[in-house]
This record gives C-alpha cells, sequence and structure tokens, in this order.
C-alpha cells in the first residue's frame, strides 16, 4: 500500500476486540504507514440521551477506541462522537441546544483520559440523511467544553480517499491556513454473511 502512495490506514472501532492493536501497529510499522483511528456509532451509542445507562456504556465504548488508537500508535480517535449514525430526528433549537449540552458534559471526562494517553478526539460532522445534530464544524462551537478538531472532508462511502485531519479550529469554526492532505484508505472486519441459496451456509464476504 505505501507503494500505492498511501500514507495511513484508518481502523474503524466496529466492536473492541475486533482487531488487535499493537499487531497492527508492528504490522504497519513494517509496511511503512501510519494509523488513525474512528469510532463507529451504531445503534445504541449515545452521548446526547437523557439515559444515563446508554451514556456510560457509550463513554466506556470510546474510552476503548482511545485505547486503540494510543496502542495502534493514532495521535487522533475520529467520528460522530455525539449519536448513532442514522438517528436524524427534527430538533428544535432548544433541544438541540440541550442535546449538545448533554454530549459536551458526556465527552469531558473521556476528553480527559484521552489527553492522559496523548490522544485527541476529532468530532466528525455528517450530513443531513446520517445526523441532526452536527452537520458543520461550526455547530458544536456552543459547547464551550469540548476541543474540536475538524475532519474537513467528510468520510466518503469509498474505500479510499484523500481526506484532511488533525487541525484544530478555534469556537468560531474558521481557519487561518490551508489544510494539509494525505492520502489515506479505510479499513473493514470482514465477517462471514449468511448465503441462503445454500441452506443457510456461511460465506466469506
Amino acid at each position: 500500500m505505501r507503494g500505492w502512495g498511501f500514507d495511513v490506514l484508518e481502523l474503524p472501532v466496529e466492536n473492541p476486540g475486533d482487531w488487535d492493536p499493537r499487531k497492527v501497529h508492528d504490522l504497519l510499522d513494517e509496511m511503512g504507514l501510519k494509523a488513525t483511528v474512528v469510532a463507529v456509532m451504531a445503534p445504541g451509542r449515545d452521548l446526547s440521551t437523557s439515559d444515563h445507562a446508554v451514556v456510560e456504556e457509550t463513554q466506556e465504548y470510546l474510552r476503548k477506541c482511545v485505547d486503540a488508537a494510543a496502542a495502534v500508535g493514532s495521535p487522533v480517535a475520529a467520528g460522530p462522537m455525539y449519536a448513532p449514525t442514522g438517528a436524524t430526528p427534527l430538533l428544535g433549537s432548544d433541544e438541540r441546544t440541550e442535546r449538545l449540552d448533554r454530549v459536551a458534559r458526556a465527552l469531558q471526562p473521556v476528553l480527559d483520559d484521552a489527553g492522559e494517553r496523548g490522544v485527541s478526539l476529532a468530532i466528525e460532522p455528517l450530513n443531513r440523511y446520517e445526523t441532526s445534530l452536527i452537520n458543520t464544524a461550526n455547530r458544536p462551537s456552543t459547547c464551550s467544553t469540548v476541543s474540536i478538531t475538524r475532519r474537513a472532508a467528510l468520510r466518503s462511502t469509498r474505500s479510499t480517499s484523500t481526506s484532511r485531519s488533525g487541525i484544530s479550529l478555534p469556537p468560531s469554526g474558521r481557519l487561518d491556513r490551508p489544510l494539509p492532505t494525505f492520502k489515506h484508505a479505510a479499513a473493514t472486519v470482514a465477517r462471514p454473511a449468511r448465503d441462503t441459496s445454500s441452506g443457510g451456509r456461511s460465506r466469506a464476504r
């Protein structure tokens, strides 16, 4: 992959334990590649909810993402760390502010833990079809306790893309200099899929 011009492999933490960060670190080191880690906000992972049990479970998941980032040598753990991807409720101004405040409060202890590990958290805005909470880098500026790092290019659904990362924004969300670029590939974990055409036997995908 290095020979193809890639610099960084983006590693999603769909389920902690799917891959061994230390083994991946050693493998990427042999290949001359770096890594970033991205959180996968599946249903049930939510910091904007008033359900304290869900928030605590989500915080624990995000801490494991931070652990993975530190072990694999990634300076950043990124992703839409606020609500499940695909949740698009219609939000009024007051409710949006309330939810963002919950996110800020819930992220603070995770930020503290990440800072002790030397890992930055990058909050990823998503398009309006994937979330109704944070769609631009300006949106979370009302959360005074959260330091936002912009990922200037939203993640592509393609397997490879040119992305920008690692730039901390002031509260205004404005940049005062051009963003650097690097080539990266997004990795995923292959799992057996059910093949209904063959009597329910599993097949690799």
